[in-house]
């Protein structure tokens, strides 16, 4: 990505929209992680 086009502001709605596409293409669980689950070799993970 363009360092440009990363540094661009843009409005709440439209973050949204952008954050419903990636989930309904399942782009943000590849990317962070389901919630509450960690990285592997995550540091501050609790070993049960």
């Amino acid at each position: 990505v363009h360092v440009g086009f990363a540094l661009s502001k843009i409005d709440e709605a439209s973050a949204r929209e952008t954050l419903r596409t990636f989930q309904e293409m399942g782009l943000l669980g590849e990317e962070f992680g389901e919630p509450g689950t960690s990285a592997p070799g995550d540091p501050t993970a609790s070993s049960a």
